[in-house]
């Protein structure tokens, strides 16, 4: 029982970071989208 209770807690914590590091690569990929837009609008001024 004790083995089962660490595999499951250390799966919720896999499963946790997991979702931390999407949550960090989307919000890094729209950091740029938004850096690249906001130059684009920047050098052709509408």
């Amino acid at each position: 029982v004790y083995i089962y209770k660490v595999i499951t807690q250390d799966l919720i914590w896999g499963y946790v970071a997991a979702i931390a590091l999407t949550i960090l690569v989307v919000l890094s990929i729209v950091a740029v989208f938004a850096m690249k837009r906001m130059a684009r609008a920047r050098q052709v001024p509408a």
